[in-house]
C-alpha cells in the first residue's frame, strides 16, 4: 500500500472514498488512471460483484486542491 505523502488532516486535503465496479480489465485500468492523478493510500483486491458481472473494487484517494486530472479547470488553462 502507498504511504501518504500529505497529512489527511492537513487543511485543503480531503480523503475520498471510490468504488469502480465493472469488468475486470476495465476497473484495473482505470484505477491505474486514478492513481496517475490521485494519491492512491489504498486499494481493495477485486470483489465478485453479487447482482451483475465483473467485480468491484474499493479505493481511497488522497484529494489536495492543486492536484489535476483530465477536464479539470487547472488542466484547461
Amino acid at each position: 500500500m502507498p504511504r501518504p505523502r500529505n497529512d489527511p488532516n492537513e487543511p485543503g486535503t480531503s480523503l475520498v472514498r471510490v468504488r469502480l465496479s465493472g469488468d475486470t480489465d476495465t476497473v484495473t485500468d482505470l484505477a491505474d488512471r486514478l492513481a496517475e492523478h490521485f494519491e492512491v493510500l489504498e486499494i481493495s483486491p477485486p470483489y465478485p460483484n453479487r447482482r451483475d458481472p465483473g467485480v468491484r473494487r474499493y479505493l481511497l484517494l488522497n484529494h489536495t486542491p492543486e492536484q489535476t486530472g483530465p477536464g479539470t479547470a487547472a488542466e484547461e488553462t
